[in-house]
């Protein structure tokens, strides 16, 4: 996985103050106050979903405070999942204290403080909406939703909540970029003209790799324009203040077919009945059975865009694009 970036400016300097990142759909931050904090100094966290996503989630609430000095110590509450054995197995594994098949139950339990969503996006809004009502803060991984009209309800129910509400748009965190956004917002580059993304993955360039939910439109809702580009769009608007207000866009899918995966039970995994989440790396790895199925979102998504104010933006990102030395667990910027 390679990701890259550029920001061009005029050279005429510009000391317009600090960009505000607090919007309430494409925030990392909180879309609203968080009210009262939990009483005895403990946050209790239930995460909905365990596989890929799940346990890179799971690695940071044990060790944020390793890092961080923390008003409050994360406390791994409950992990929920599909099935009991998988759930069991996961929350053992990554370090929760139990489990649960019936995630609806859980967002209204009184010893949860936070629910974390980690499924696939055909579930998230339906999740989320429901943590608010219950007054629960929600962190949701990103694409935030499937539809415009899934997200719009989520932004205004997080509003009207008084909660904490955030998106995973976890690469605002990387120093790099971090350190890009302040020089734009200190005017130090001058006025910004032109921003160039591009964020590749390989892990698909394999055509017999199987039809996992992240290649189902019904499940994922798109492929790589949100999986990969929601994070392109985000930084582009996070370190030039600016966003996006007209784009002209083309999306391919290379491989149309797939073969269907042998072990399709034990993956991913939705909120479906009771439960959310799966086994294993979910949309990411699978067994590759008899039979085809169809390919329903895109491999590769190239936009142009026109922000608020005067410059233009191009962006492009794929889900088989091979560089040499590249990796698809990890990211540079």
């Amino acid at each position: 996985m390679t990701g890259s970036g550029t920001v061009t400016g005029s050279g005429t300097r510009n000391d317009s103050g600090p960009v505000n990142d607090s919007g309430p759909v494409n925030g990392s931050g909180p879309v609203n106050g968080s009210g009262a904090g939990p009483a005895g100094g403990r946050l209790n966290v239930a995460m909905v979903g365990h596989a890929f996503m799940g346990a890179a989630h799971s690695q940071a609430w044990r060790t944020v405070g390793h890092v961080f000095d923390l008003p409050l110590a994360p406390r791994l509450r409950v992990l929920v999942g599909r099935r009991a054995g998988p759930a069991a197995a996961a929350a053992a594994r990554l370090g929760w204290e139990e489990s649960s098949t019936d995630w609806r139950a859980v967002v209204r339990r009184p010893d949860v403080d936070v629910v974390d969503i980690v499924t696939p996006g055909d579930s998230h809004a339906e999740i989320a909406l429901a943590a608010l009502a219950a007054g629960k803060h929600v962190l949701c991984e990103k694409p935030l939703a499937n539809t415009v009209a899934e997200a719009q309800a989520m932004a205004a129910a997080a509003r009207a909540s008084g909660r904490v509400a955030m998106v995973g748009f976890n690469h605002r965190r990387i120093p790099a970029l971090t350190l890009a956004r302040d020089l734009v917002a200190e005017g130090r580059i001058g006025t910004v003209r032109h921003v160039r993304a591009r964020y590749l993955q390989d892990w698909l360039v394999d055509p017999m790799f199987p039809l996992v939910w992240r290649l189902q439109a019904e499940r994922a809702g798109s492929g790589a324009l949100g999986d990969l580009g929601a994070h392109l769009v985000d930084l582009a608007e996070f370190v030039t203040g600016l966003s996006v207000r007209a784009v002209t866009a083309l999306t391919e899918t290379f491989v149309r077919e797939r073969p269907l995966r042998a072990d399709a039970d034990s993956g991913g995994g939705g909120a479906g009945g009771g439960g959310a989440g799966g086994g294993g790396a979910g949309g990411l790895a699978g067994v590759a059975g008899k039979g085809t199925g169809s390919v329903t979102v895109d491999d590769a998504a190239l936009f142009l865009a026109r922000f608020t104010r005067p410059g233009t933006g191009r962006s492009g990102r794929s889900r088989r694009s091979r560089r040499p030395g590249s990796h698809p667990g990890g990211a540079t910027a």
